[in-house]
């Protein structure tokens, strides 16, 4: 799943997704897969959008790019930093 929320937005974790939006708590890229989230220099990017789509690509069949580095989206991890599992 991709969401348009970022950091600046309070979203550091699936679990703070969940938190302020509790209609997709329960869906599956929260409860089982990957949340990826733009990162602050995705805004200001679009003139490198085949970079942008390649990206995606990469995210969807990562299989495909082996050794393939995010530079414009982030993996949300499950849980904020610092907090230990519930």
């Amino acid at each position: 799943m991709f969401t348009y929320r970022t950091q600046v937005s309070g979203i550091s974790s699936k679990e703070a997704l969940a938190r302020i939006n509790p209609l997709v708590s329960a869906i599956k890229p929260l409860t089982k897969g990957e949340v990826y989230t733009p990162l602050p220099c995705y805004s200001q990017s679009a003139h490198r959008l085949d970079e942008i789509i390649m990206e995606v690509a990469a995210i969807l069949n990562p299989e495909r790019f082996p050794g393939y580095k995010l530079k414009f989206f982030s993996r949300l991890p499950e849980k904020e930093r610092g907090e230990s599992a519930k």
